[in-house]
């Protein structure tokens, strides 16, 4: 049986699962190793979000929570018991987006209560809560009424993170858009004040993915633009350029970005490319 999506992930551990009947869930860790662990949560599970160690755990919506809760539990290891996340102040109203394999972690989420993407880094070593909980530190934020369509980390180091905000089209004549930001991560204890962001820049776009590059080239990504133009972007001295564009024959929309390159890839005629500018490097 296939499990639904949001039900499994891989860490290097091994691939965990969700399980489990009557109103209570299991997770399950298949170690690289072939060993078999089996947690037990005090509630029902819907999602679980991949770190590079461990996961988190995603309750239902349906579950109680006292003020500060978020609702997700840490699970480091099968062998240590869940630790649930909590913020400072305040109560949870955010919708988990993605999580990150960065040390620390970090988690994106959006809060309709502030009408804003927030992310957050989990302090998972020190900074813990008096009954164990894992502390959520804001380190970002950014306005937005909606929450994205799409979200992906496409580059990493230990200082930052480049991010990618797709944002669905807005009323009055708003067009889709991808935003990128520079995450700065947190330096320093636990009580480190959130460090600030950096927009890299906007684009119109209905669709975003990362581009796997050396790590001596700058960052990319390519974007869908809502006329059935793919361009690809780079990110040089924190500014989104420009670097590739690609007419293509048939106008496309939302939804088509993977099958369009698939099809390509394929030996599909369906695309003209023409290089608008090189690549800078740096």
């Amino acid at each position: 049986m296939t499990p639904e999506p949001g039900h499994s992930c891989a860490d290097r551990q091994g691939v965990w699962a969700i399980g489990g009947t009557h109103g209570a869930s299991t997770v399950t860790l298949v170690s690289n190793r072939g060993a078999i662990h089996v947690t037990t949560l005090p509630w029902r599970a819907q999602r679980l979000w991949a770190l590079e160690a461990g996961v988190l755990i995603e309750a239902e919506r349906s579950t109680p929570r006292v003020a500060g809760e978020t609702g997700l539990l840490y699970l480091s290891h099968p062998l240590d018991p869940p630790r649930p996340l909590r913020i400072e102040s305040g109560d949870w109203d955010g919708t988990v987006l993605l999580t990150s394999r960065t040390a620390p972690p970090l988690l994106l989420s959006h809060s309709p209560r502030l009408g804003a993407h927030v992310a957050w880094a989990l302090a998972t070593e020190g900074g813990e809560g008096e009954d164990g909980a894992v502390l959520l530190r804001c380190v970002w934020s950014e306005p937005a009424p909606a929450p994205a369509s799409d979200a992906f980390l496409f580059a990493a180091s230990s200082a930052c993170v480049l991010l990618c905000l797709v944002l669905p089209e807005r009323g009055g004549g708003g067009a889709a858009l991808a935003q990128v930001h520079r995450v700065a991560l947190p330096a320093g204890h636990a009580g480190a004040p959130p460090l600030p962001s950096r927009p890299c820049g906007a684009v119109a776009a209905v669709a975003a993915r990362p581009v796997a590059c050396p790590a001596d080239t700058p960052p990319r990504l390519e974007t869908l633009g809502g006329d059935g133009a793919v361009t690809t972007w780079a990110v040089v001295g924190g500014e989104l350029r420009r670097a590739l564009l690609l007419r293509l024959a048939t106008r496309l929309g939302e939804g088509h970005f993977c099958r369009l390159y698939r099809r390509n890839m394929r030996g599909g005629d369906d695309i003209v490319a023409t290089v608008e500018t090189a690549l800078p490097r740096g």
